[in-house]
């Protein structure tokens, strides 16, 4: 009972802030306990953090349970799509401890990851055989690319759903479950799409060391989360001394800063680049989403995702998160005008955007830890399950 109530108290902290902000004394007083017994179950932040995405990762996986038996993919999807919602709900009414996302867990040792991510790895399996009792078919280069679409867009329901009122709530879990298992694109729909080169994506175009200080913290924060990136680490990468750190840089928070302003800049720059070179909508936002693809799977300088900014301050959080509204606007104008064409689904195009843009961030991780080769097979196979669904 006692570890439960450590473990909703630390899920809280975890879920607001990083695995910095796992303040045992405090947690500890939140559950009316001295910080040596507290100790007793848990050694450390980093024991605890661990304890409480095993135990998220339980949770997930019983919900993979609950649809094993649905009568088709769109109901079982569905049912895990409301799952979340109705997590984030009690969440909200103060019913239910706050659920962490995963951002985090690359701070974490590398003993403590891999415990994680194997936990992980059996989430995927279990949803790879929901998707074989359905007949979907699994690509053998990318054994876990459906599965993590499913789980990347269900882990990110919480950042979206606050956007819609309760008695929205089954609507939207339809139309993520409808855009999952169809895709965006409207059945005979077709398009054409091109590779848009950025200069963060090509190694060859950095000039001077302040843009190496850039890329490979870019590469740390990708890999490692805000907190899991040292100044020490972004400076024997580059074969430098802290001092040299300093020399070009005030402070890691304002590199990082510029990280994710680079991003979105880069963002900013495939849709300007995809609106000249395209008339047609479908046509503009497969452009859009196959570049991001292909600088994700290769890993270069790749795009900073969303899951990394729980670890920030609050306010440079805050900041960025505004930053990024006018990349998701875009989305959403493109897919209402690919609708209105026939060219792309009817669901709402807010969940929709979202997304397109998890699904295609997604593919840093397939090649990251799973190995998926950035070739023009895999990023095709991407694009097809994107634009297609799972069910074709």
């Amino acid at each position: 009972m006692k570890r439960s109530r450590i473990l909703q108290a630390g899920a809280e902290a975890l879920a607001v802030g990083g695995i910095a902000d796992l303040d045992p004394n405090q947690i500890a007083a939140t559950v009316d306990l001295k910080p040596s017994s507290l100790r007793y179950y848990f050694k450390n932040r980093e024991a605890l953090a661990e304890a409480i995405y095993l135990e998220r990762l339980e949770e997930v996986g019983e919900g993979f349970d609950r649809v094993r038996d649905s009568r088709s993919l769109q109901e079982a999807v569905e049912t895990l799509c409301r799952i979340e919602i109705d997590h984030w709900a009690q969440e909200s009414e103060g019913q239910s401890s706050r659920k962490p996302q995963f951002g985090e867990v690359r701070t974490l040792s590398k003993e403590r990851r891999s415990r994680v991510g194997a936990r992980f790895e059996q989430v995927l399996r279990q949803a790879n055989e929901l998707f074989a009792s359905h007949d979907v078919e699994i690509p053998d280069e990318m054994p876990f690319l459906p599965a993590q679409i499913l789980l990347e867009n269900l882990f990110w329901i919480p950042a979206w759903i606050d956007h819609f009122s309760e008695w929205e709530f089954p609507k939207a879990a339809s139309d993520l479950a409808r855009v999952l298992c169809d895709g965006i694109a409207q059945e005979g729909a077709s398009f054409e799409w091109e590779r848009i080169e950025d200069a963060g994506s090509n190694p060859g175009s950095d000039i001077g060391r302040v843009d190496g200080f850039l890329r490979t913290a870019t590469q740390l924060v990708c890999e490692r989360g805000y907190r899991g990136t040292s100044i020490d680490e972004i400076a024997a990468r580059l074969g430098l001394t802290k001092g040299s750190f300093y020399h070009h840089n005030s402070e890691k928070i304002a590199l990082v800063q510029q990280c994710f302003e680079e991003s979105y800049e880069r963002l900013s720059h495939l849709q300007r680049e995809a609106s000249v070179r395209f008339r047609e909508p479908l046509d503009r936002i497969a452009t859009v989403v196959g570049s991001i693809i292909s600088i994700q799977m290769r890993q270069e300088m790749p795009i900073i995702r969303s899951s990394a900014l729980p670890g920030l301050p609050r306010d440079l959080r805050m900041s960025i998160i505004g930053k990024a509204a006018p990349l998701d606007r875009w989305f959403v104008a493109e897919l209402v005008a690919a609708h209105r064409l026939g060219q792309a689904t009817d669901v709402d195009p807010f969940i929709a955007a979202q997304y397109l843009a998890v699904g295609a961030n997604s593919s840093y991780d397939l090649a990251r830890l799973y190995r998926c080769e950035p070739n023009e097979r895999n990023i095709a196979l991407v694009m097809e399950r994107l634009f297609g669904g799972f069910a074709i």
